[in-house]
């Protein structure tokens, strides 16, 4: 099964990956313009570590960004799981 439903959905996956990163990319400006220095989102805040070279703070809030996300996709995972519909 799995030689030939990959191939057949490869150009949709393909597509939403590139729908989600232009909607990312967009969503990036208004961040960018609401952000002040007392508040800024996570990702601002490594974008300002990045330019001021403290290269060790910005991994911090990589891994810590990195972290959040898969906790949330594998929340969003498990609750998929428990309300599937049994075939």
């Amino acid at each position: 099964m799995r030689h030939v439903v990959l191939p057949l959905i490869a150009p949709t996956v393909a597509v939403v990956g590139v729908l989600s990163f232009a909607s990312g990319a967009r969503a990036t400006g208004a961040i960018a313009l609401l952000s002040t220095q007392s508040n800024q989102p996570l990702s601002m805040l490594q974008l300002t570590l990045l330019g001021g070279n403290n290269f060790g703070a910005a991994s911090v809030v990589g891994v810590v960004l990195m972290l959040l996300t898969v906790g949330v996709a594998a929340l969003a995972r498990l609750a998929g799981l428990r309300f599937e519909n049994p075939r």
